[in-house]
């Protein structure tokens, strides 16, 4: 968390009592004549950068705390709050500088403490990551955040009962810590607590409630076209509807979409029971989706947002993935209810299976885009470069994204080319790729939503995951069996960041088939 300066001069009293208050614009306001007017004013700059954090630009945060540190590098507020700009644009290397120096000026600095842990960890730095939290907890053996965050390191190093105790404390603390809550029900759920996880899983709005309401206006707000509604744990809902609770009802029931397009093909697992119970089930979801999910799910109506926002014929809404809660409540629900739930367009499967190779076809994805944690599961070249080393393959591009560069580079290195079929583009056309991925005998991805389409299809997936870090929760924590799919074979990392011994297991695996 930024910390502003504590003893301000008395101009800045009112610019602090707003920020305090959140009312950042109205603080900047006030703030920026009197830097105009004291240019060299420590302090001033200090809570100007503070302000432009709290009001999420850490790239104009930065130009404004360095401005600072040129006037004063061994200021420790300064300092600490860089660092938190930097690592809220994934620099932690250099944010990890910054927490340094602010605890070498202020050795007791519990908030620098805190934050250069969370950077460790990010950057695999695990055990520094540990030590840093526990040296926070010795100064505030209280401080949840602390907890929390050692809870996560712990968590990236599989040690899960340690995790569960940590983040369990820290909700005990502050019982109204989305953040704790959340963590709590992540690590929990990794681990199959199901049961336990999903009352934690709700939390998912309070702490990603930042993200959401810039990703999904639509039920965050747009408060004159629909009034509003509470979702659990005070985040205020668009639609104004009652909450579906699971039990049979002839009404009609609006399911609207969350989370990211893998884990909306995922929850989607369990729309037909969904179905079974209620009079009439629309589903609102990801254009890319809706064709797919038309042919798929006959007896759901499938519709864009735009067109919801038209409608007053529903009784119930819910968001998606408390479908979870209702349907998944242990590892039996799961299994019992696995099996393949899209259809691919025969004609789109047919007219690409003229044009592909023949033989035997392997479609591969290989990266992540994702800001936070893609690095974590991602391929580079030489682990790439050992799975084209498979025999009797034909290898299929099913990676979103240009992928032209390292594809050439792969031809130059093995002699062994990866078709990429331009007449399907990988992210916006998944009629397409669910085609494409339906032509192939075998897809070896990493974890992407190409990993749910395939499994979704039914096709044989071979899985591949990180250790920990940017591994999600429904990967569970360990084991080679998916519960969502049940074509899907994991394969994990034995130790952070080694994917030769990984792709060495899925090359034998491919060889055998």
């Amino acid at each position: 968390m930024a910390r502003a300066p504590a003893g301000a001069k008395k101009p800045l009293t009112e610019v602090l009592r707003l920020a305090q208050r959140g009312a950042y614009a109205e603080a900047r306001a006030l703030l920026e004549p009197l830097i105009a007017s004291r240019p060299e004013d420590v302090e001033a700059l200090q809570l100007l950068g503070v302000i432009t954090l709290q009001q999420g630009r850490p790239d104009l945060a930065e130009a404004e705390l360095r401005r600072v540190l040129a006037l004063n590098p061994a200021h420790a507020i300064a300092n600490s709050n860089l660092g938190l700009a930097l690592s809220q644009m994934n620099r932690d290397a250099e944010a990890v500088e910054h927490y340094d120096r602010a605890i070498a000026t202020d050795p007791n600095y519990i908030d620098a403490l805190v934050n250069r842990g969370v950077a460790l960890n990010k950057l695999k730095r695990y055990d520094e990551a540990i030590a840093a939290q526990r040296r926070a907890l010795e100064l505030k053996p209280g401080h949840a955040g602390a907890l929390s965050n050692l809870g996560m390191a712990l968590a990236n190093l599989n040690r899960h009962a340690e995790a569960i105790a940590c983040h369990e404390e820290a909700r005990r603390l502050e019982p109204q810590s989305a953040a704790a809550q959340h963590n709590l029900g992540n690590v929990l759920l990794l681990t199959g607590e199901f049961a336990r996880g999903w009352p934690q899983f709700a939390w998912r709005w309070q702490a990603n409630l930042p993200r959401l309401a810039a990703e999904q206006p639509f039920w965050l707000g747009n408060e004159q076209q629909h009034g509003r509604f509470d979702l659990p744990h005070g985040v205020r809902c668009a639609i104004n509807l009652p909450f579906w609770d699971g039990r049979p009802t002839p009404d009609a029931l609006l399911v609207w979409p969350e989370k990211g397009l893998g884990e909306l093909i995922m929850f989607a697992s369990m729309l037909d029971e969904a179905r079974a119970r209620v009079g009439r089930l629309t589903l609102i979801t990801d254009p890319r989706l809706i064709p797919l999910f038309r042919r798929s799910f006959p007896q759901i109506e499938v519709i864009a947002l735009e067109a919801a926002q038209r409608r007053s014929d529903f009784r119930w809404q819910l968001p998606m993935g408390d479908l979870c809660g209702l349907l998944r409540q242990g590892r039996d629900d799961f299994l019992r209810n696995r099996k393949a739930y899209l259809g691919a367009d025969p004609q789109r499967v047919a007219a690409l299976q003229a044009q592909l190779p023949q033989g035997r076809r392997c479609g591969l994805a290989w990266f992540s885009k994702n800001v936070l944690i893609g690095n974590h599961k991602s391929l580079g070249p030489e682990p790439i470069r050992s799975l084209l080393g498979a025999a009797g393959w034909q290898f299929i591009d099913l990676q979103y994204g240009d992928t032209g560069a390292i594809r050439e580079e792969l031809r130059r290195d093995t002699g062994v080319a990866i078709t990429r079929v331009d007449s399907v583009d990988n992210f916006n056309d998944l009629e397409g790729l669910a085609a494409l991925v339906e032509s192939c005998d075998l897809v070896v991805t990493v974890s992407t939503a190409t990993a749910h389409l395939a499994g979704a299809l039914g096709k044989t997936v071979f899985l591949m995951l990180p250790h920990a870090q940017g591994r999600f929760w429904y990967w569970q924590a360990e084991g080679d069996v998916a519960l969502w799919y049940p074509n899907v074979r994991l394969f994990r990392q034995s130790r952070a960041g080694d994917w030769m011994a990984v792709v060495k297991r899925v090359g034998a695996e491919m060889d055998r088939l």
